[in-house]
């Protein structure tokens, strides 16, 4: 499974939706979820968490914990949970570069 590419999960999240093809985010029926390890999870949700904390407060501090996010999603193997967390990590992202 390929993950979409950063500029049309932005685009996605951004409200300029695309046409997707539902290729795009299919679940691989080969994939198996089970090798996400929940230690790498925590930490990947923990980042969020500080992220999300951060967000009024100082966006430049929450921009620094999602980018810390991804990439700790870049050694997961490929998922759903990947793909979601990648999606989550680049919303959490444009978020901080709007404020």
């Amino acid at each position: 499974m390929r993950l979409p590419s950063r500029s049309l999960i932005f685009a996605v999240i951004m409200g300029l939706s695309p046409a997707i093809s539902g290729e795009v985010f299919a679940q691989d029926a080969t994939s198996d979820t089970s090798q996400v390890s929940d230690p790498a999870m925590r930490e990947i949700d923990a980042a969020f968490a500080a992220s999300k904390a951060a967000m009024m407060g100082s966006p430049s501090d929450a921009l620094a914990q999602a980018e810390q996010a991804e990439a700790l999603i870049q050694d997961l193997p490929e998922s759903r949970e990947k793909t979601i967390a990648y999606a989550t990590a680049l919303w959490l992202q444009s978020e901080a570069l709007n404020r």
